[in-house]
């Protein structure tokens, strides 16, 4: 079994990672409903408006989330932008690992849109649905 880790990543060193992570974050932008795109999600991480959460494994990155915080009046959530690469927190540890960095920067709840299969996964990793987004196009 690889060994796999998780990485709360310095934006500060985004140039570095950016070649790698950057087509698994395009690829799960693609699967999105247009709300940014690549070069967006790129400023809004360099920016610290986001940050990112690399799977290591073998000290390769496999895998990329992309995370911003909102803050509702009630509570702080660590919502998931996107998510990419080869099989992101798919286990119950990294999910673990996940819900202790974002309770560490102050988030009470975490989220993240995701299609049904994904849906089916998370809820078996303890999450719940709240809500679903319906959208019509203007």
């Amino acid at each position: 079994m690889p060994d796999r880790k998780l990485i709360n990543f310095d934006a500060s060193k985004l140039d570095a990672i950016w070649p790698e992570v950057s087509p698994m974050l395009a690829a799960a932008l693609e699967c999105g409903d247009g709300e940014l795109d690549l070069s967006q999600l790129r400023m809004m991480v360099a920016n610290r408006q986001a940050m990112l959460i690399l799977v290591m494994e073998n000290d390769r990155i496999v895998g990329v989330g992309a995370v911003e915080f909102i803050q509702y009046p009630n509570y702080r959530v660590a919502n998931f932008i996107a998510t990419g690469g080869k099989q992101m927190l798919i286990s119950r540890q990294e999910i673990d690992q996940v819900r202790l960095f974002m309770k560490d920067m102050g988030a009470s709840k975490m989220q993240g849109f995701c299609p049904d299969s994904v849906a089916r996964l998370w809820e078996r990793r303890g999450a719940r649905k709240a809500y679903n987004l319906m959208r019509w196009d203007l």
